[in-house]
């Protein structure tokens, strides 16, 4: 029997909450608040006030939370005992039938959340003792530690009180977290309030607001009159702006994301792989970079950060694969212009590009290489949407022009997130998650990859694997992978930023440097 985790989180101290709110700007939110219809950085706002049985360290390892303890008898199954005395806001105990519950709002058959996908491997979920609850897998999953630790934990009566109604503004959602909401605008604004008889460490804070805003001088303008005491994920065009600020502290990262173009193969004219070519080297990446990134990003040779790939295969390995994969990706105009001739569309073609203002980078990306692309032909005409829109366009229902782009991150720290994320081709539509933006699928891709996911997390033939999987996925071009940016968060004395990593989003942010 392994044990993964076990002992119990900081239990409640007498300190009561600072005195004032803690105001911060963040990326992105959702339109509901319900863990089936938010992912990566908007459950940053839901896991104050859902929480997961397992909390990220700032260190990347998992602490308990709602689960005391977690066995793994064998690759296949996870134990977890349930805390005890927890209860809800409403003051209902928590129960193991709760946990069942939220965890197949994911994993039960026919499932609508979009987080369905990272569920995938789980067979089985049951309640097997008044305080312990079982799962699954169909096979090994060295992910699923993270999916648990971004699965907000619901109360099940809560649910069926007010079926189809959840998350809306008017009924919003029952949680165990050290803050409970108090208001809610969808995509917007969400104001939590602390919740006085939390189990664990008082909240910080007595009041915590989150608000999404578009336009960039709205932003700067909202930390820099002191109306707001942070920002995470601050736009790479106005770090400057935000360097500057007296009284605030800015923190840097590395992001396990990239920013890419996507070619959908499933529609004409992006199933012609010398279109796909013809448009990769007629985008100058470095370019980009300096420009619309501000030189905070480095190069992207493929979809996982080097850095990231070297914490499981060789570094040597990892190096001649990328050094490859990269010269495979230079700006090349006259090769660019003999790839079009040779294509299905030699006179060129028109595509709209959806943006959306929740990241001015992708706009400024898309702007500047439609000047190189207008060389070869290519036209893109860029539509900036809102989040909505664009999440279902471009990643949810498929129903762009076939050519998009969008800054994709990870949802775990394992160098195999991206690569079943965008390469499996069981993540394509209509029956997976949409994620595979390319709905690429390729046999030799899908094995390695499976492969991988059968074996120890930690066991270097993974990594192999994975290097196998990029090679082979690189030679279809069903992504141009520009670049992986540095990630950046701006706070005054109220948010401690000593932590702050790419994944800020699955830790209590409020308290990040102990969390």
């Amino acid at each position: 029997m392994t044990l993964l985790l076990t002992g119990a989180a900081c239990g409640g101290s007498a300190t009561s909450p600072a005195a004032g709110g803690l105001k911060v700007l963040v990326p992105v939110q959702g339109a509901l608040l319900d863990p089936t219809q938010a992912s990566i950085q908007s459950l940053g706002i839901l896991l104050l006030g859902l929480e997961p049985l397992q909390r990220l360290r700032p260190d990347g390892s998992l602490r308990p939370n709602l689960a005391t303890e977690v066995e793994q008898p064998d690759p296949r199954t996870f134990v977890y005992t349930i805390r005890s005395g927890v209860r809800f806001w409403d003051g209902t105990p928590l129960t193991a039938d709760d946990v069942v519950h939220s965890f197949n709002l994911h994993a039960a058959k026919g499932s609508k959340s979009i987080n369905a996908s990272l569920w995938a491997s789980v067979s089985n979920v049951a309640k097997t003792g008044e305080d312990e609850v079982t799962v699954e897998l169909a096979e090994p999953d060295p992910q699923f530690p993270y999916v648990v630790a971004q699965t907000g934990i619901v109360s099940k009566a809560f649910y069926e009180k007010h079926k189809g109604n959840v998350g809306t503004p008017a009924v919003m959602n029952m949680g165990t977290g050290p803050y409970e909401f108090a208001s809610f605008k969808p995509s917007s604004e969400t104001v939590l309030r602390a919740n006085p008889e939390y189990w664990g460490d008082k909240p910080a804070h007595d009041e915590v607001t989150a608000r999404t805003v578009g336009d960039d001088s709205t932003r700067l303008l909202a930390v820099q009159s002191g109306e707001f005491d942070g920002i995470f994920n601050v736009p790479l065009n106005q770090l400057r702006s935000y360097a500057g600020l007296e009284g605030f502290e800015q923190a840097e990262a590395p992001d396990y994301a990239v920013y890419k173009f996507n070619f959908d193969t499933s529609k004409a004219p992006w199933d012609d792989i010398h279109l796909r070519r013809a448009v990769t080297l007629a985008i100058n990446r470095a370019d980009l970079i300096k420009g619309p990134l501000g030189g905070k990003a480095t190069p992207a040779p493929t979809l996982v950060p080097a850095d990231v790939m070297t914490t499981l295969a060789a570094t040597d390995e990892v190096s001649r694969l990328y050094q490859r994969l990269e010269s495979d990706l230079q700006f090349d105009m006259k090769v660019a212009k003999q790839e079009m001739a040779r294509s299905s569309v030699p006179d060129g073609v028109s595509v709209t590009v959806p943006v959306t203002g929740s990241d001015p980078n992708l706009s400024a990306i898309a702007q500047t290489a439609a000047q190189s692309l207008a060389e070869i032909g290519v036209e893109l005409k860029i539509q900036e949407v809102d989040d909505n829109t664009y999440y279902d366009a471009v990643y949810f229902k498929h129903t762009t022009d076939g050519f998009t782009l969008d800054n994709f991150g990870a949802t775990s720290p394992d160098p195999a997130n991206l690569p079943l994320y965008c390469l499996l081709s069981a993540n394509g539509l209509p029956d997976g998650s949409g994620v595979n933006i390319a709905e690429y699928s390729d046999p030799q891709v899908d094995n390695a990859l499976q492969r991988s996911q059968r074996l120890g997390t930690e066991d270097p033939k993974r990594g192999a694997l994975l290097l196998d999987a990029l090679e082979s996925a690189a030679k279809d071009i069903p992504y141009v992978p520009i670049a992986h940016p540095n990630v950046y968060a701006v706070g005054n004395s109220k948010l401690d930023l000593s932590h702050f990593s790419t994944f800020w989003w699955l830790t209590d942010w409020t308290r990040l440097g102990s969390s």
